[in-house]
């Protein structure tokens, strides 16, 4: 649906939340859909965030879910992954690590979104 409708994908999520009080949307996996969701919510912000993850930590995580090598092998090459740590990586707002704690990681970013509001 992404590939077809970008718009209409972020649409359909966007309709789920009031976003005008500020939403959080989780796991944005396409370009077309960070930039959909930048036109629908305009002049609203939007601020693309990346949790980093260590590798092997990542790896451990997926395993530990049920997934084998090679299933994550394939998963890590698919088209999504390849915008996942390429272009939305890049074109974050906010890089955190996402290694520790999952309260520290929420503080760090609460906080920078908190510092976007204020100044």
């Amino acid at each position: 649906m992404v590939k077809q409708d970008a718009t209409g994908f972020a649409g359909a999520v966007l309709s789920k939340v009031n976003f005008k009080s500020g939403a959080v949307v989780d796991g944005v996996r396409h370009m077309e859909v960070l930039h959909a969701l930048q036109n629908l919510v305009a002049p609203l912000p939007v601020h693309l965030i990346y949790v980093e993850t260590d590798e092997q930590a990542r790896i451990q995580r997926l395993t530990e879910r049920g997934m084998t090598a090679d299933e994550i092998k394939a998963a890590d090459s698919h088209s999504t992954e390849v915008q996942v740590r390429g272009a939305l990586r890049e074109n974050a707002a906010l890089r955190v690590r996402g290694d520790g704690d999952t309260s520290g990681t929420v503080d760090i970013i609460l906080e920078w979104l908190n510092n976007r509001q204020c100044g």
